[in-house]
């Protein structure tokens, strides 16, 4: 660590001279990087993948004997073929349980339960001219990025660059930061404070399905990581004594559109790693391990980049 610290900070001067060269830039509003929208995104081609879900899997056809013919007789052919299928067995069961279903039915209240399974099978996949292909955007609005408008430097009350302690009492009595860190808010804190590691908060939630936690995630980790940055009884350390560290507040992101999200997740990460700074993102969802890898690449270039992966589930994104 002490290796890695001594290689950071030797190459901050570096970093502060091109900072001082942004400052003295005319200020503008700071946007994203223009990135090229992959046609998949927009609907223009199909996906350049495969987008199957290895565990949703059909169950094997059944057969069903002449005994249950009668009650098939105002089934078509068609209804016939569905029933036997492996998408009504999600239903209709085994070949048993579906003998014994038919077996209980009038021929009536079979067709009816038949187009029943074939309504839902029907109405869960996407059907064109019914279902919109991806979510349309009001690019006509004039606050189309507002959600990722950072506020320019020149429009905050004037201040030394460097990290900012909240506490009232060391890092208690202030609002809650992750660790009860100093905050900062921009690369000229960073390479001010000379800080090794900054702590991002990144509330991508969409790509979590149901689990709908992972927006609330660097809120709720804030309030309970108060012991962040304490002694380590394995490696004999106290990282907050060793290490400069700060929360770097959350990263915005569009609830309409993951894309977009992620392009401002990359540039985010990449203003922090510019520096020297390590960052550390806490999400979020398991898709925000693509920004954040890319963001590193950006910087330090893909040869130079290795991902150890522990439970970042690469089918979510």
């Amino acid at each position: 660590m002490t290796i890695d610290s001594f290689e950071l900070r030797a190459a901050k001067p570096v970093v502060a001279t091109t900072m001082v060269a942004i400052l003295l830039a005319p200020v503008t509003w700071a946007q994203d990087d223009t990135v090229q929208t992959p046609e998949y995104v927009v609907g223009e081609q199909a996906y350049p993948f495969d987008t199957n879900d290895p565990r949703v899997k059909d169950k094997p056809p059944i057969e069903l004997p002449d005994s249950v013919a009668p009650k098939l007789n105002l089934l078509t052919a068609e209804e016939i073929e569905f029933l036997k299928s492996g998408a009504a067995r999600r239903f209709a069961g085994s070949a048993e349980d579906t003998v014994e279903a038919l077996e209980e039915r009038t021929p009536e209240e079979v067709k009816a339960w038949v187009n029943a399974m074939q309504d839902v099978v029907a109405n869960n996949r996407y059907t064109e001219g019914r279902d919109l292909p991806n979510i349309p955007l009001n690019t006509e609005s004039p606050r189309f990025n507002a959600w990722r408008l950072q506020r320019p430097r020149s429009m905050d009350p004037e201040r030394e660059p460097g990290p900012l302690p909240l506490g009232r009492y060391g890092g208690y009595g202030g609002p809650p930061t992750f660790g009860r860190f100093a905050i900062a808010l921009s690369q000229e804190d960073l390479v001010a404070g000379e800080v090794d590691v900054a702590i991002l908060g990144a509330p991508l939630n969409m790509g979590s399905g149901w689990r709908d936690s992972g927006a609330q995630a660097t809120i709720d980790l804030r309030l309970f990581s108060w012991g962040m940055g304490g002694s380590d009884q394995y490696a004999l350390i106290k990282p907050s004594e060793v290490l400069t560290i700060v929360d770097y507040g959350d990263v915005a992101v569009d609830n309409s559109s993951t894309e977009r999200s992620m392009q401002h997740v990359r540039k985010i990460v990449r203003e922090v790693a510019e520096t020297g700074a390590i960052p550390m993102i806490v999400g979020g969802d398991h898709s925000l391990e693509y920004p954040n890898v890319a963001a590193l690449a950006d910087v330090y270039g893909k040869e130079k980049v290795s991902v150890i992966h522990f439970d970042s589930h690469y089918d979510a994104w």
